[in-house]
Formats: C-alpha cells, sequence, structure tokens
C-alpha cells in the first residue's frame, strides 16, 4: 500500500511520500547549506508522517479498550477516506496544492505503516537495540 502511495505522490507532486528515512537525509543537507525553506519543507513532511503513525497508534489504543473487534477498522477507514481526499477533486487541484497533497499522502502512510506494525505486533525498539547492540 504504502509502495502505491509513494509511486502516485511521485507522480503526482514530484514528492517522495514513503518512510521518511530519506527525509531526514533531506532535512539535515539543507540545514548543512543553510536552505533553511527547503529544511523547513522536509521537517513538514517528517511531522505529518509522525502524526499520522501518532494518530493511528492513539486510535488503536483506544479502540482495543473499547471495541476490540473494530479497532483496526478505524485508522483504514480514515487512510481511505485521506486517499479518496486527495484523488477525487482532480489533476489541477493536486497540482495546485502539491505541499498539501505530500502531506496528506505522507499522514496517511504513517498512519498506514503503524497500523500493520502495532497489528502485526512489531517492536521497533527491540529491532533498533539488537541493530545497535551488536
Amino acid at each position: 500500500m504504502a509502495g502505491i502511495v509513494n509511486v502516485t505522490g511521485f507522480f503526482a507532486v514530484a514528492v517522495l511520500t514513503t518512510d521518511v528515512t530519506g527525509h531526514f537525509a533531506y532535512f539535515a543537507d539543507n540545514v548543512i547549506k543553510r536552505d533553511f525553506s527547503g529544511a523547513r519543507a522536509f521537517l513538514v513532511y517528517i511531522l505529518c508522517y509522525l502524526v499520522g503513525a501518532f494518530l493511528s497508534n492513539t486510535i488503536l489504543e483506544t479502540g482495543f479498550r473499547l471495541a476490540r473487534r473494530y479497532a483496526q477498522a478505524i485508522p483504514v477507514l480514515v487512510e481511505i477516506l485521506l486517499l479518496s481526499a486527495v484523488v477525487f477533486p482532480g489533476v489541477d487541484t493536486i497540482h495546485k496544492a502539491a505541499t498539501a497533497t505530500a502531506c496528506i499522502l505522507l499522514f496517511a502512510v504513517g498512519l498506514q505503516n503503524a497500523t500493520v506494525t502495532r497489528i502485526s505486533d512489531g517492536v521497533v525498539n527491540d529491532l533498533l537495540c539488537n541493530a545497535m547492540c551488536i
């Protein structure tokens, strides 16, 4: 899913809309070059992704306590609504609002990645610790 959103976002607005690993590199590069407007754009992209991931986790944790059976459907529904909101206005609107479109797509990818990680019981901290402790 994230790959499809990334390719679509890249072709539509010329922005990678996938995990933010590359965005951190571009952010740091722009800071070093003192291109603070470029750095600010990448910081906004990073924050959109992280807010999406945070919202996903909040929805899932709350949903698991209230209605476990439907908890996973809520972030997926939010993602469907976000992607529909980007697609249905049309190509002209997407190009006119390229930054907003990229932010919505990054938010949706953050939401989706965190949802899948939570559902599959992925534990990032253990993986990170294992990689750094070697």
